[in-house]
């Protein structure tokens, strides 16, 4: 049986470390598939050394891997470097993995697929949760090739090949990232699926935390497109089109949004007739998300400074 290496960060649990990054931990002690055949390893900051100190002292058996410059993306890189399985997953610190979701990846893998995207909902039932559901794992689907159209860091597992070949690139320090490793890998023609079966619940960061994500995914997408020097992203093409670009975005992403809840209705939970008023919540996120496209389209480094990002 195969080795599977599975890579949390510890970046989403700095705050509650004790209240999800143990609960992730304690749900995979439970997993169907054969603990003897997964290595679970923690990307950690060196200096978050009590947090250290409390999984040294409770889970021995786990590796960590220290890194220095410990931003998001960061960690989950130098995770999946130190990883020696034969298939690595990457799962978030405040993502809950279903008891069957190691076996799932294996079986996947096992198939011939190179990497796979997970199904991961928010925590909540309630209709804002079930929206922002939409925009940061939902959107997620096989086409009808069957091939899936992007990952999220959150819940993605790769075959040795694809962790062999990865190269750090700063670039990724922030974007390390799904667009950019996903249309990379899609053109060297690496076998990509989405597998619902593969499932986590992630924990709801409240209204105002997605309101930050929409403001930051309109700065990043001038960023990974600006950051794509090889031209895989397909609306790289638009940047040249200056102030324009994240209204062209915004459009392309309202009528993707369309698609999805059309399309992707039912692995939504979401009933026909709930589809316009999902669409207008949508609508109103893309509106919302260009007001950071224009500011990063004037001054490129401005939120990146102001944030942090």
């Amino acid at each position: 049986m195969p080795i599977l290496s599975i890579v949390l960060e510890t970046f989403n649990a700095q705050k509650e470390v004790k209240n999800k990054l143990v609960e992730v931990l304690e749900q995979l002690k439970l997993q169907t598939y054969p603990q003897e055949k997964m290595e679970i390893l923690i990307a950690i900051d060196p200096k978050s050394v009590e947090m250290i100190s409390f999984l040294n002292t409770n889970y021995p058996q786990h590796q960590l891997v220290l890194v220095e410059n410990s931003s998001y993306n960061n960690l989950k890189y130098f995770g999946l470097k130190a990883a020696k399985g034969d298939f690595v997953a990457l799962l978030d610190s405040d993502c809950i993995p279903s008891l069957g979701w190691a076996q799932s990846i294996v079986d996947t893998l096992g198939s011939g697929i190179d990497f796979v995207a997970g199904k991961t909902r928010y925590s909540r039932e309630s209709w804002l949760s079930r929206l922002f559901s939409i925009f940061s794992f939902g959107d997620i689907y096989n086409n009808s090739k069957g091939e899936a159209n992007r990952f999220a860091e959150n819940n993605v597992a790769f075959s040795r090949a694809i962790v062999d070949q990865f190269k750090y690139d700063d670039r990724r320090k922030r974007y390390f990232g799904s667009s950019l490793i996903s249309n990379d890998l899609k053109s060297k023609s690496y076998k990509f699926v989405y597998n619902p079966k593969q499932a986590t619940v992630h924990f709801d960061e409240g209204l105002i935390n997605q309101f930050e994500m929409r403001f930051r995914s309109g700065h990043d997408a001038v960023m990974v497109s600006h950051n794509d020097t090889t031209g895989v992203v397909p609306e790289t093409k638009y940047l040249k089109l200056g102030l324009a670009f994240p209204f062209i975005i915004a459009a392309r992403r309202i009528v993707h949004d369309l698609y999805v809840l059309t399309k992707n209705k039912q692995d939504l939970d979401i009933s026909l007739p709930e589809v316009p008023l999902f669409l207008v919540g949508c609508v109103f996120f893309r509106i919302y998300e260009i007001i950071p496209g224009v500011i990063t389209i004037i001054h490129p480094t401005y939120l990146k400074k102001k944030y942090d990002w």
